[in-house]
């Protein structure tokens, strides 16, 4: 009898923690690359199997089982999903060991790079040309330099700087600008070309900076344009890095002469740094010598030294990312 009163107590005591167990349980961690399922209190044992389906945009991509032994498992289903936004469901179920289940979970995921580009926004600043008309000259028209530059802190290598969908609109009549891309490089100076194929500014600065960086230029040809014009310059500002503001601002010039061929004026792509002619003058400055030579009143610039126009005032933008 006392043998048995011992076995007794051992009973009792196995019965009293059953009540303390918890009941199976599992979850889903949804991302673009993967779902991963867990699963935690099954009974501890062997073969413990659950059903996982998982469905993308309403298609399913996946139906498995998945097996572990002892109380708790993990099991990672990789994704491959194209850029963009996609609705993800999962489900799992069991029925195994005495243990029975399921689990549904749901995610709405942006994945990857957006599908409408870098982060933008418009830009648009509005000044007036003096009181000096241009009004060309025998040979042919007079050039009006449109010149503009930003400054900007915080870009690392690789990262670029974009104009697009520029326009300056003098009395209200627009001109297209070109495009812009400027990157930010491991380089000791500042260069800048125009490629004619693109229609598009392309520059390369220093991580540094400078307190100017050419954006784009447009030379438009006029043959009697009375001073005092109204002019807005505007465009789409881009960037592939998340979290910059720039500032910019533009300036107008007048020249007797301005090559088709943008190149061929060696425009000086900033301030400071730049690998040629690293002289004081501005950035967006003509440095091919006849040029400068032909330089004259008119727009926002008296002549003389005034290569690029008194500058505007300076707008600030920030791109937003989508």
């Amino acid at each position: 009898m006392r043998r048995l009163a011992g076995i007794a107590l051992v009973l009792a005591a196995i019965a009293f923690s059953a009540p303390s167990a918890m009941a199976n349980e599992g979850t889903a961690t949804i991302s673009c690359t993967s779902v991963v399922f867990d699963y935690v209190f099954f009974p501890p044992t062997t073969g413990n199997t659950v059903q996982e389906v998982v469905t993308v945009d309403g298609v399913q991509i996946v139906s498995t089982s998945f097996t572990f032994d002892g109380t708790s498992g993990s099991h990672t289903v990789p994704l491959n999903l194209a850029p963009g936004s996609h609705s993800i469901v999962v489900h799992g179920e069991w029925d195994t060991n005495g243990a029975t289940g399921f689990i549904n979970a749901s995610q709405d995921v942006s994945c990857g790079s957006p599908p409408n580009g870098p982060c933008t926004a418009v830009g648009s600043i509005d000044a007036g040309f003096n009181g000096t008309a241009v009004v060309g000259v025998s040979s042919g028209p007079v050039y009006i330099w449109f010149n503009s530059n930003l400054s900007v802190k915080g870009m690392t290598e690789g990262k670029s700087i974009f104009l697009t969908n520029s326009r300056v609109f003098i009395n209200g009549a627009p001109q297209n600008v070109p495009d812009a891309k400027i990157t930010f490089a491991a380089v000791a100076c500042a260069t800048t070309s125009f490629d004619a194929g693109t229609n598009t500014w392309v520059t390369r600065v220093p991580l540094a900076g400078s307190d100017e960086i050419f954006i784009s230029g447009l030379a438009f040809p006029v043959t009697n344009l009375p001073g005092g014009a109204s002019v807005r310059w505007e465009g789409t500002f881009g960037t592939d890095q998340p979290g910059i503001c720039l500032q910019w601002k533009w300036g107008a010039a007048a020249y007797k002469t301005f090559p088709l061929d943008y190149n061929e004026a060696n425009i000086k792509p900033t301030h400071q740094r730049s690998c040629t002619n690293n002289t004081g003058d501005h950035a967006g400055t003509p440095q091919n010598q006849t040029v400068r030579d032909s330089v004259t009143g008119g727009a926002r610039g008296g002549g003389g030294s005034n290569f690029t126009g008194s500058w505007s005032g300076t707008g600030s933008v920030c791109p937003t990312c989508p």
